[in-house]
């Protein structure tokens, strides 16, 4: 129902209930015998007409924006004390039937404590969404970032077992690398030793034949 609506809903309820007042005022005690009670239950049910009104403005109105319920706060509340009033006044007196009407249709907007506590706690219940929202956000991003870090770990992992798989195979080149070269230095030196060897004896062996062909 939009503001027109409500504004127009307003204004039928207190035609309404001005029309009943009137009636009360002006025409009941003119009846007598039957008129008196027909006139009772005609306006019983212009009541319970003005009754239903106020309370499908009063459903509205709770779905209505907060600053425009304030507006309508004062004026809703005197359309509940103006039935239940006429109520009183066509039934003579307080009647179990008003006391359930004022115990179900009880208004929210009665004082401005209880009005500020519904505020603050709506206030309060938004910031706590708006809270639970941000948390939210947040674990998702850190979720998210911690899902990255475990997949940059498990990538760095991988590499270092790579590198360590390959460090394993240079050391073991290396050592056969290693033996080898001892290998080739100890036939180089048995080499040079079989050369010297051969050298000296050559040596040997021309000094003898020097001595044998020309001091002897």
């Amino acid at each position: 129902m939009s503001s027109e609506k409500l504004e127009r809903c307003c204004d039928e309820l207190k035609a309404l209930l001005d029309n009943i007042q009137d009636s009360i005022t002006y025409q009941l005690p003119k009846k007598l015998g039957d008129d008196h009670r027909r006139s009772l239950s005609v306006l019983n049910g212009k009541i319970d007409e003005a009754q239903a009104l106020y309370g499908e403005i009063q459903s509205e109105l709770g779905r209505a924006p907060v600053g425009y319920q304030h507006q309508l706060a004062g004026r809703v509340s005197q359309y509940k004390e103006s039935i239940a009033s006429l109520r009183r006044q066509v039934n003579g007196g307080s009647s179990l039937r008003e006391q359930l009407f004022s115990r179900q249709d009880e208004d929210p907007y009665q004082s401005d404590g209880e009005k500020s506590r519904l505020l603050g706690n709506t206030e309060t219940l938004k910031r706590a969404s708006a809270s639970v929202g941000r948390a939210q956000a947040i674990s998702a991003q850190t979720d998210e970032v911690a899902v990255t870090i475990m997949e940059d770990l498990d990538d760095q992992k991988a590499s270092l077992l790579r590198t360590r798989n390959n460090l394993t195979t240079i050391d073991g080149e290396l050592g056969r690398t290693s033996g080898l070269l001892r290998s080739i230095v100890c036939k180089s030196v048995q080499n040079r030793l079989l050369l010297v060897i051969v050298i000296i004896c050559e040596i040997i062996i021309l000094a003898g034949v020097i001595y044998w062909k020309f001091i002897s």
